[in-house]
């Protein structure tokens, strides 16, 4: 509401600035250019606030635990307990890549992928999260902040 009351008067600006226009053509091209760079950044601005970050989608299971843990600190042999590895190598276009595991996510997160505890997703390629964008900066959202600023 306060946009569209802002947007208002910065519209009623520029009519009245044309209606008093009085051969400062200089003046009015500076107007008119600052309005102009008003509404692309809000465009990007929305742009950038609307859009996916680059989310990696939540698993609703956990992947398949690859060792069993049956031994306790004591020696005494207990119920085997399934366990998932912290991190695992997984080779990606033949080079040995470790990815670690997220345990809100349930799943393996990918090379440069983070964990954002404001929004409580994992994001390819976090960068942070913007308070004025209100989601977090990754791979998708990037270039488009950087337009905003």
């Amino acid at each position: 509401m306060l946009a569209y009351l802002h947007l208002s008067l910065i519209s009623l600006d520029l009519l009245m600035s044309l209606y008093n226009f009085q051969g400062n053509l200089h003046f009015l091209s500076v107007h008119i250019t600052e309005h102009i760079f008003f509404y692309q950044d809000l465009m990007l601005l929305l742009c950038t606030s609307g859009r996916d970050p680059g989310i990696i989608p939540r698993n609703t299971h956990p992947p398949e635990p690859e060792s069993i843990d049956g031994i306790n600190d004591t020696g005494v042999q207990t119920p085997q307990q399934f366990r998932l590895p912290r991190t695992k190598e997984v080779v990606v276009n033949g080079i040995s890549v470790r990815v670690k595991y997220c345990d809100t996510c349930m799943l393996y997160r990918p090379p440069r992928c983070s964990h954002c505890s404001i929004c409580n997703n994992c994001v390819e390629r976090f960068d942070h999260h913007c308070p004025w964008v209100g989601q977090c900066i990754g791979l998708v959202s990037y270039s488009r902040l950087l337009a905003v600023l």
